[in-house]
């Protein structure tokens, strides 16, 4: 039998070539065989890192499932493009396994490039501990060099700066030279925000809820507080729901304005706000909902018609709803809302829908991890048993 495997894809081929392998065989002989002159890795380094991970071994009688996994395992270690495993059949009940690997180059070089802000001996002690000279370049080790670099740069607050990764040929030809290619970005310190055309709320107010602060106590101690223009998306959603909670469905963000001093160091952030008109609720209904009466609901949620929106208020019925349809035991129970507005009035429809799904009873409630509380004691804390219904709320442990 020749087995191939290819990156996590694997093929086996079988050939009844000798009657013998019908039989207990034993493993007589095993062969580590590159398939790649120029990765780097010396002939005794490589068999030891593949003995290292496979469990068929000399003199075991010969399994199947433990070899195919042993070509699993080889794969998923991340130092081999690809495996294959030949079997020669030695007579006498012996069989003999030659092991072709495509071995990952081995790291030889390490270079910087593009780097300004950081030397590159301080660049290397960040990524010492995951690329070490003479291992596998695997393709995890690049992306955790790749991230500790990345927050090196974020931590001294250079955000927005990218770091990419390529494979070189060192000089030698064998082996690789991996190579870090930087393009930084400069840093800022945040001077303060403004909020233009902002009449509903104190500007205080708002600073309090957006993500970008000005932090007072950071300057005191001179460190960090610098602007981190990746956050401002979530200043837009933070305003927004602060709007939408107070019934202005309107709201925008319509710019974001980035102003620099001379020394291009201090950075101003400006939100042009849309604030446009609170809505008032014109109509709420319930649909979707068969195994409740609907007019029990209707009446035990907060929105009522006449009151300005908010999305505070909505959440709490949404959650209401699931909560009423858990105890009863549907545990897939979908809710959510939508809204029909009128622009001109200002007056905005809230629907909510709702998917009631199946009622479900607790079979059976396995417990794992647990290597010093006795499962005894955690089934005893728990607020749902088998046999019970599958209410939610007592499933979130």
């Amino acid at each position: 039998m020749v087995v191939f495997c290819r990156k996590y894809a694997c093929l086996f081929i079988g050939v009844l070539m000798f009657g013998s392998l019908l039989g207990a065989t034993v493993v007589d002989k095993i062969a580590v065989i590159s398939e790649k002159d120029d990765s780097g890795y010396n002939p005794e380094a490589l068999s030891q890192r593949v003995f290292h991970i496979i469990r068929t071994r000399v003199n075991d009688t010969f399994d199947e499932t433990i070899l195919n996994d042993d070509i699993k395992e080889l794969m998923l270690s991340g130092s081999f493009d690809n495996v294959r495993v030949e079997r020669v059949d030695l007579g006498a009940g012996k069989l003999g396994l030659n092991i072709f690997v495509v071995p990952r180059p081995v790291v030889r070089e390490i270079e910087f490039r593009g780097n300004k802000q950081f030397k590159n001996d301080k660049l290397l002690r960040t990524v010492e501990d995951t690329v070490v000279i003479g291992t596998p370049l695997e393709e995890r080790t690049k992306a955790a060099a790749r991230k500790a670099i990345l927050d090196k740069y974020q931590d001294d607050g250079y955000y927005g700066t990218e770091v990419s990764t390529m494979e070189e040929k060192p000089s030698d030809g064998q082996g690789a030279k991996l190579v870090f290619v930087i393009k930084e970005e400069e840093r800022h310190k945040l001077l303060g925000t403004r909020f233009e055309n902002a009449t509903v709320f104190e500007e205080g107010d708002l600073q309090t809820s957006i993500v970008t602060q000005r932090q007072w106590w950071r300057y005191i101690f001179r460190f960090g507080n610098y602007f981190n223009k990746m956050q401002l998306p979530m200043d837009t959603e933070a305003l927004k729901k602060k709007y939408h909670n107070a019934g202005y469905l309107d709201f925008e963000v319509a710019d974001i304005v980035q102003s620099f001093d001379e020394d291009n160091f201090w950075v101003t952030v400006s939100y042009i706000l849309q604030e446009g008109q609170p809505y008032t609720i014109s109509n709420v209904a319930i649909t979707g909902a068969s195994k409740l009466p609907v007019e029990d609901l209707s009446e035990a949620i907060v929105s009522k018609q006449g009151m300005k929106f908010s999305s505070d208020r909505e959440q709490m019925d949404i959650n209401y709803l699931k909560s009423k349809y858990g105890r009863l035991g549907y545990l897939d129970i979908q809710v959510w809302a939508t809204h029909k507005k009128d622009t001109e009035k200002h007056t905005v429809d809230v629907e909510y829908h709702i998917r009631e799904g199946q009622i479900v009873n607790i079979r059976d409630i396995k417990i794992v991890g647990n290597d010093i509380t006795r499962e005894k004691v955690i089934r005893r804390e728990l607020d749902i048993h088998p046999g019970e219904l599958g209410d939610p709320a007592l499933l979130d442990v």
